[in-house]
């Protein structure tokens, strides 16, 4: 699966910390509680899946969410 926007991107020295626990891209500047790319991490290692990250500032991002075939 893929998510894709043509955001603002997310710079590439905090794209390794985005999926941390609480880890904001802007800090405290915006509302929010900083989980759900952890829960969505967190999600993809439970069903031995992974996500994974492309972005470029000024151009978006793409999530790419795989996981292993049922049956």
């Amino acid at each position: 699966m893929q998510v894709k926007d043509r955001g603002i991107g997310i710079p590439q020295e905090k794209q390794a910390a985005i999926f941390s626990h609480r880890y904001r891209v802007r800090g405290l500047k915006q509302d929010g509680y900083g989980i759900g790319l952890s829960v969505v991490s967190h999600v993809c290692d439970l069903c031995r899946g992974f996500v994974y990250l492309e972005s470029e500032e000024k151009r978006g991002s793409a999530f790419y969410l795989s996981f292993p075939s049922i049956g």
